[in-house]
């Protein structure tokens, strides 16, 4: 595991739990409005870079043609050359999973994860008006 002040830190036991209560009360609240915002960092080396963007790129395009895909997309730090982020956002846990499961997730993300370090921050939200 990555040291302080990593990017790469995981977070505490009480930061899960309340994750999954948080998952729980927005569930009770609405569950059909339920959507997910994925932010994943990449720490990749240089000489690595310019394939983990490639690669990247790549399964960008094919995952804006997933079914409940509402954002995807790759930005690069203005700060750090060896990180970069993927942003994502789905219409529901199906639509994610789904994508998961897809060949271009499948061939993809194991390549990436063999040139770079990833970690997943993962957001839950209601979307539309409060019912």
């Amino acid at each position: 595991m990555a040291g302080a002040g990593s990017i790469l830190n995981f977070p505490s036991p009480a930061v899960i739990y309340s994750r999954q209560f948080l998952k729980f009360v927005l569930r009770t609240i609405n569950p059909h409005n339920i959507m997910i915002r994925l932010n994943v960092f990449i720490k990749v080396s240089e000489k690595d870079r310019e394939t983990v963007i490639a690669a990247a790129r790549k399964l960008v395009a094919a995952s804006l043609g997933d079914d409940g895909c509402i954002a995807y997309d790759i930005f690069e730090s203005s700060t750090r050359r060896d990180v970069l982020m993927i942003c994502e956002t789905w219409r529901d846990e199906a639509a994610l999973a789904a994508h998961q499961k897809a060949g271009h997730f499948v061939e993809i993300v194991p390549a990436i994860q063999a040139l770079a370090e990833m970690k997943t921050e993962s957001f839950h939200f209601v979307s539309g008006s409060a019912q």
